[in-house]
C-alpha cells in the first residue's frame, strides 16, 4: 500500500522548511540596523560640521573662542552739593553733558583705582537726572 502526503511546496517547487524563513527574516533585521545605523552616522556628522566646523572661514576651530559678553548694570545715586535745575531733565541741554561728563570721569577715576573693579570695568554712562525731595 502507498500513503500519499500532502504538503505546501514553495515557488521552486520544493517543500519550504523553516530555517529558510529563519535566516531572511534575520538578513532583513541586520539590514535595518545597518541602515539605521548609517542614517544616524550621517545626522552625527552634520550635527559635527554645523556647530563646529561650518565657520572655517571665521578661524573656528573645536574650541572656539567666544567673546566676552557684555554686562549691564543699572542703579541711580544721590549726588550731595549739586544743585538742581530743569534743564538737567533735558538729555540735549549743555547743563546735562557738563554734569554727566563729570559725573562719568569721577567713576571712571573710582573704578580704575580699585584692582577688582578695574579688571571688569569699562565705562559708565549717565542717562538721567531727576530731582527727588528729602525725606
Amino acid at each position: 500500500m502507498h500513503s500519499a502526503s500532502y504538503g505546501y511546496s514553495g515557488p521552486n517547487g520544493h517543500y519550504a522548511s523553516g530555517k529558510e524563513t529563519g535566516s531572511k527574516k534575520k538578513i532583513c533585521i541586520a539590514i535595518g540596523v545597518l541602515v539605521a545605523l548609517l542614517v544616524l552616522a550621517a545626522i552625527a556628522a552634520f550635527l559635527i560640521w554645523l556647530f563646529v566646523f561650518k565657520d572655517a572661514d571665521s578661524d573656528a576651530t573645536i574650541s572656539k573662542q567666544l567673546s566676552p559678553s557684555t554686562r549691564v548694570f543699572s542703579g541711580h545715586m544721590k549726588l550731595a552739593d549739586v544743585k538742581y535745575s530743569d534743564k538737567l531733565e533735558n538729555t540735549k541741554s549743555k547743563e546735562f553733558e557738563e554734569l554727566a561728563e563729570k559725573l562719568e570721569a569721577v567713576l571712571e577715576e573710582n573704578y580704575n583705582t580699585d584692582p577688582l573693579f578695574a579688571k571688569y570695568y569699562t565705562k559708565s554712562a549717565v542717562t538721567a537726572f531727576r530731582y527727588r525731595q528729602a525725606f
